[in-house]
């Protein structure tokens, strides 16, 4: 058989696979219980790509002996262009009218990427989790087009090559594919291990996914590989059985691409093998994916993954909420994609294709009409980018210097004197974070940092993750005033408690090796006093307060040891407001109180009755300064000219500063408590 001489027409089959693979990922981006894996659906997506792109290919070579990059590159444009670009500029609109300010300019930024076709490279360099990370871009999704798009520009030339070098030889063909497909699994697997983002978002380490597709397209239309109806029941039912168990087992802990890509991959390739044959019996794989429900869904796929995301990330954006939207909301705007999306095909995508002043005029004449457009969408997005950046975020009033005392008043408008101000508020960190004082996920070095003058009255080691870090410049003006020496102790995620496993987010190896070489530092040589702050709010690693038993054995475990020859004090955790006060201060300048929170919702009193009777008990004595952060009915976002907090739950360092006096008094009192009590 001649090279393309068996032609792959219309597969209903291959609908349905793709409608099983655009569900797979709209239901796991909304969070579906149990398919964890779901996002395994796109790299179904790159093998029928690399299937039906390969066998289109071919068939340009068995007829003309060449390939037309221009008439394939203006084909591929015509079917994509349209519909990416109208939901790039209604989610940029949409954006620009309900995204608060502050939040814009990355998302304005992530549009100019994504209208060169090239937001991969943007979230590898950023090392985005696609699987995990938090605040997700609206544009996120379009990272896979992204590679489509990389892969259609290199891989006619390829093969064209290939063919012109090697005398027309089919064999050059498969060749060609065969080490694509291995020198690219190769490199997938290696980097996958060293740098995932990398590895999940670039050609490179992808291509082997479209050349396993083009395999499949050479044997089927260049071979004369026969299938027997049970064979090819067994091959489509596997692949079936094979991509549900990855979208069913695989989660956010796998490691992926890499080997775990195999099955999705495979399992794809299964399914369009197994369809090979023109006449399939009742019970075979390509029946049930023939059927006219996922027909219409894998007719309208393409939209239907272009605008479930923006649908799903916006209202979670405006909304402001740390937490994920709930089931019942995410499913509900799952639901309302699908005619979005057959709106979109309808209108823009269907029409475009078939346009047929676009297909009679030169293919030149679509390239340059999409070069246009990609420098018009650019420039747009560009210039609302530097509109963002220049917004003035605070209204002209000033406001008194802040004043810090109880049961605060908050400032109920966005002062022109703000300290910091609301674009500079996430990078208000304390000193120790700049100077690599505060350790990162990585690092163990239980050492610590010292400030202050060695002849001060008081030695102080402050012991914590990044609750406890947000304390440092309070401590570190006593320590500039020579009143005592100070000691800090701090690492990301990694609470001073030694909290039982299941209870943290992931596994945390570094931070218990850590935590012991600080508790061990610390009972070998005593500090005077030692200040335990952690981060016991919230969800407690997504698994609620089911057991507060453990919380309480861990806190009176750690006091204990601390307590022999110091004195211990633990402070209460700070208000989570489980928003980013900056960003709703954006979007109310002249009315902050809509951005505070109320008293009795700001932090979990079950946790906090729980600490303060485990520190006694241990031996150590909890100073709670939430009154100098909330009064009777709210916990202000704004005291004065400054700013309380740089997130949802982490104080400025500007206030932090502030506090100086209140807490060195509040440690002085227990020291001299502790020194006063007889034993």
């Amino acid at each position: 058989m001649r090279l393309g001489e068996k032609r792959v027409g219309f597969r209903a089959d291959i609908q349905g696979l793709r409608a099983i693979a655009v569900l797979l990922v709209v239901l796991y981006h909304a969070k579906l219980p149990g398919l964890t894996g779901g996002y395994v659906g796109v790299d179904v997506f790159f093998v029928i790509s690399g299937f039906l792109i390969t066998a289109h290919l071919l068939a340009t070579l068995a007829d003309h002996g060449k390939i037309s990059l221009i008439d394939f590159y203006a084909r591929r444009l015509r079917r994509l262009l349209p519909a990416s670009m109208t939901v790039i500029a209604l989610t940029t609109v949409a954006a620009r009218l309900w995204v608060p300010p502050l939040s814009l300019p990355p998302i304005f930024k992530d549009a100019a990427a994504t209208s060169l076709y090239i937001p991969n490279f943007l979230f590898a360099q950023n090392d985005v989790d696609y699987l995990s990370g938090p605040n997700p871009s609206v544009f996120q999704h379009y990272w896979s087009l992204g590679v489509e798009e990389q892969f259609y520009l290199a891989w006619p030339l390829l093969m064209a090559i290939a063919f012109i070098l090697f005398r027309r030889s089919s064999r050059a063909i498969l060749c060609t594919l065969l080490v694509t497909l291995v020198v690219s699994l190769g490199l997938c697997v290696w980097i996958t291990a060293r740098a995932q983002p990398w590895a999940f978002f670039m050609v490179p380490t992808r291509a082997w996914e479209f050349a396993a597709g083009g395999v499949v397209a050479y044997l089927v239309s260049s071979t004369r590989i026969q299938l027997s109806t049970r064979l090819s029941g067994i091959l489509s039912w596997s692949g079936i059985v094979g991509l549900f168990a990855a979208a069913l087992a695989f989660d956010e802990a796998t490691l992926f691409p890499g080997f775990a890509a195999a099955l999705p991959v495979g399992a794809a390739v299964l399914i369009i093998l197994g369809g090979a044959l023109k006449n399939q019996a009742r019970w075979t794989g390509q029946a049930v994916l023939s059927v006219r429900p996922l027909v219409f869904i894998g007719t309208i796929s393409y939209s239907l993954y272009l605008v479930h995301w923006p649908l799903l990330v916006i209202p979670q954006i405006i909304t402001s909420e740390r937490h994920t939207l709930p089931l019942w909301a995410s499913l509900a705007l799952v639901t309302l994609s699908v005619p979005v999306a057959w709106l979109l095909d309808r209108l823009v995508e269907n029409p475009a294709s078939n346009w047929r002043l676009a297909s009679i005029a030169r293919p030149r004449a679509t390239l340059w009409v999409a070069a246009a457009l990609t420098v018009a969408f650019t420039s747009a997005a560009l210039f609302a980018l530097t509109n963002a950046r220049t917004l003035p975020l605070y209204l002209l009033s000033k406001a008194p210097q802040a004043v810090v005392s109880t049961h605060p008043v908050g400032t109920n408008y966005v002062p022109s004197n703000m300290v910091p101000s609301i674009r500079k508020a996430s990078a208000d960190n304390p000193a120790i974070y700049g100077s690599g004082c505060h350790l990162p996920v990585v690092q163990t070095d239980p050492q610590g940092c010292t400030t202050g003058d060695f002849g001060a009255p008081v030695s102080v080691a402050l012991f914590g993750d990044s609750h406890a870090a947000h304390w440092f410049p309070a401590l570190d003006v006593l320590a500039e005033q020579g009143k005592i020496v100070l000691t800090a102790h701090t690492k990301s995620s990694c609470p001073s408690f030694e909290l039982p496993a299941y209870l943290l987010v992931a596994p945390y190896p570094e931070c218990a090796q850590w935590r012991e070489g600080v508790v061990s530092r610390l009972e070998s040589d005593p500090p005077a006093v030692v200040v335990l702050s952690n981060f016991l709010d919230g969800d407690l690693g997504g698994l609620g307060h089911r057991d507060l038993a453990a919380l309480s054995t861990a806190v009176e475990q750690t006091v204990r040891r601390l307590s022999v020859e110091s004195t211990v004090v633990v402070l209460a955790d700070t208000p989570n407001f489980e928003i980013s006060p900056s960003a709703c201060l954006s979007a109310h300048l002249a009315d902050a109180d809509a951005c505070s929170r109320r008293f009795s919702d700001a932090r979990s009193l079950a946790i906090a009755s729980v600490v303060e009777t485990a520190t006694k008990r241990g031996g150590g004595e909890l100073v709670d300064l939430t009154r100098y952060l909330c009064n009777n009915h709210s916990c202000p976002v704004v005291i004065g000219d400054t700013l309380v907090y740089r997130d949802s739950s982490h104080l400025t360092a500007s206030f932090s500063s502030l506090m100086s006096d209140v807490l060195g008094d509040k440690i002085m009192m227990s020291r001299r408590r502790e020194i006063s009590t007889p034993p």
